[in-house]
């Protein structure tokens, strides 16, 4: 993944996506080790 060191909470790495019609786009995603994952987010009721 062309990670050469730790992820450091607070700061932000560049990712570049590459997409089959649009092409490459760079965008910078922050690291957050305290984030919690919301796994009730996506549940729906009927």
């Amino acid at each position: 993944m062309g990670l050469t060191g730790p992820l450091e909470q607070g700061s932000e790495i560049a990712v570049t996506l590459t997409f089959e019609k649009a092409g490459e786009m760079q965008v910078m995603i922050p690291v957050d080790h305290e984030r919690k994952p919301d796994h009730g987010a996506m549940k729906h009721s009927n």
